[in-house]
């Protein structure tokens, strides 16, 4: 009976999330139009074609988001353009050089050209999934040129 009502619990309480999330980004959308209206009413400038489309998609998807949420009462959310909830995970070891692969990472060359640093990037690129890294990775390499460390 106690897992039965835990599990009630966090519905009602996943519903609720849901239902404030969507009603603010409807506000938040609402507001976001209703700025460009106010800027041209108190400055003469009207909004750019750029601004119409952009916020009233942004509106669009937020009207979207909130009516599936209170249709269903707050069981389904669709996070249309959600900016989602960004997680960073530990570091992970990357070897450098001709190394073989560490915790499944390839090693990142040691760079002694342009193409070369690319080489880095695509490496990291294809980190995407593995262990540590479920969507993609960002490595930080550090450069010593001999007057300094340099990170980038």
């Amino acid at each position: 009976m106690g897992d039965g009502l835990g599990w009630l619990g966090g519905r009602a309480s996943g519903a609720t999330s849901n239902l404030a999330d969507a009603g603010g980004d409807l506000l938040g959308g609402l507001r976001d139009v209703g700025g460009l209206g106010w800027d041209f009413l108190s400055t003469g400038e009207p909004p750019s074609v750029t601004e119409l489309i952009s916020g009233g998609t942004v509106l669009l998807a937020a009207g979207v988001n909130a009516s599936v949420a209170l249709s269903t009462a707050g069981l389904l959310h669709p996070h249309l353009l959600d900016d989602g909830s960004p997680v960073a995970g530990d570091p992970q070891t990357v070897g450098v050089g001709a190394d073989p692969a560490q915790n499944g990472h390839r090693s990142t060359p040691v760079p002694s050209s342009l193409a070369q640093i690319m080489g880095g990037v695509t490496a990291a690129y294809d980190d995407g999934g593995k262990s540590g890294t479920p969507d993609a990775a960002i490595r930080i390499t550090a450069v010593d040129k001999g007057s300094g460390r340099r990170t980038s």
